[in-house]
């Protein structure tokens, strides 16, 4: 999302409004993809004036009967099984770039006493009047029962088709992104790929478990000129004129944890390598990626955190430098849990040192919309990194909530020197 055609990020709580007051955009068939006529050129309907209390209240049974009907468990039968399919709606709008509407769903096969099912399948399909797509497909299978040691197999395939990705440039120059417009900083963006990782357990003792992995990842990039002008054909780094980045890495990690979601007890430790080049893609790089998570509880009060560090060698193409690497990679950390508040795109640097940690409120387990779910409060949530020559910190607050254990779903907000971001989430990965 990342955004490996992440997350669905904007304001998905405000599904219910519907956007009366504006038009309809559509993208002229006159115009080169990713030109869209300017939001003044969009005449605003009249709304009949209600008071504050009225809109809340209002909105407030909306949102309640919209999460309802998407969120109601529903029981089918697949792979021999009982299977679970949830599903969340995303309807929202954002300026000078339209209406968009999709769905988040998962369906998966829970394993009696278990946390991981034994199977689960996501996707999220959004599409805007201005024919922008973020879509993927993502398929977890935790153990592979018919092959030696069980291994796990995780696979992704996504689209994207946009004109919100952002580019500050590379390198000190970036630092000066206050100069800049936001339809400068801004470029239209065509994306599809795949990913897919094979973990296999080699060792465990207790409660701890090493385990080696192997990864495939390639990317088709197409960026298309923005208008006015997008400051990234003025900087022209490397890989403006697109093309497919391919790389296969190993990695080992070791894991104590008593859960893979809202972690309370335990550590996690991963340290992966890549390498990128002919001839499955046109850039030759390598990336290098460590992660430390650590949590401590005290009663329903837990700590977490994780020290992440991303290096990239060699000639990397720009799109490659604002994501991290690992057996769970992230597109572009500007905005997801690793770095809250910022717009995605922000950074696009080679070295990434970032730590993040969220003081957490765990509730006990309890019905939500008819289902079971894990809440936790976030009363206080923060991220320090060093990216490039930059430094970056930003506040959070927020609340997480798994449903079925296995269907998270977070609203935050955040805090920078960026500005405020009000975003919703479907990560596990923290």
């Amino acid at each position: 999302m990342s955004l490996w055609a992440r997350r669905g990020r904007a304001l998905a709580i405000l599904c219910a409004l519907c956007v009366k007051s504006r038009t309809s955009l559509a993208a002229p068939d006159d115009l080169p993809f990713g030109v869209y006529p300017s939001i003044d050129e969009v005449q605003d309907n009249p709304r009949p004036v209600q008071s504050l209390g009225t809109e809340i209240q209002d909105l407030t049974g909306r949102v309640q009967d919209t999460l309802k009907g998407f969120a109601e468990r529903r029981n089918w039968t697949c792979f021999g099984g009982s299977c679970l399919v949830q599903a969340f709606p995303l309807l929202y709008t954002k300026p000078d770039s339209g209406f968009f509407g999709g769905v988040r769903a998962n369906i998966s096969k829970p394993r009696p006493n278990e946390d991981l099912p034994s199977f689960s399948a996501d996707a999220q399909i959004i599409r805007s009047d201005t024919a922008q797509w973020l879509t993927f497909f993502a398929v977890d299978i935790p153990r592979i029962e018919a092959l030696p040691t069980t291994p796990r197999l995780r696979m992704r395939a996504l689209y994207s088709r946009t004109t919100e990705t952002r580019y500050f440039g590379i390198g000190p120059s970036s630092a000066e992104f206050v100069k800049h417009s936001d339809e400068e900083v801004r470029y239209g963006l065509q994306e599809y790929g795949f990913q897919a990782a094979l973990i296999v357990p080699v060792w465990k003792i207790a409660t701890q478990k090493i385990s080696i992995f192997g990864s495939f990842s390639t990317l088709q990039h197409k960026p298309a000129p923005f208008h006015p002008v997008s400051k990234l054909f003025d900087d022209r780094p490397l890989g403006i004129q697109g093309g497919y980045s391919s790389r296969a890495g190993m990695g080992l990690f070791l894991d104590s944890r008593d859960r893979e979601i809202l972690s309370r007890h335990g550590w996690m430790v991963e340290a992966s390598g890549e390498v990128a080049g002919n001839p499955l893609g046109g850039f030759r790089f390598q990336r290098l990626s460590l992660s430390d998570r650590r949590y401590f509880s005290h009663g329903a009060f837990t700590l977490a955190n994780r020290f992440t560090l991303d290096s990239v060698l060699g000639a990397p193409p720009f799109w490659e430098l604002a994501g991290v690497g690992g057996l769970e990679p992230i597109r572009n950390v500007a905005g997801s849990p690793l770095l809250r508040g910022y717009r995605a795109g922000r950074f696009h640097e080679r070295t990434k040192v970032i730590n993040s940690s969220e003081f957490r409120w765990q509730l006990s387990r309890r019905r939500l919309l008819g289902q079971v779910t894990d809440v936790a409060l976030v009363p206080l949530g923060a991220n320090l990194g060093r990216l490039g020559a930059q430094n970056a910190l930003s506040l959070s607050t927020g609340v997480s909530a798994l449903f079925n254990r296995n269907f998270m779903l977070a609203v935050f907000l955040a805090r920078s020197v960026d500005g405020t971001t009000f975003t919703l989430d479907f990560d596990k990965t923290f």
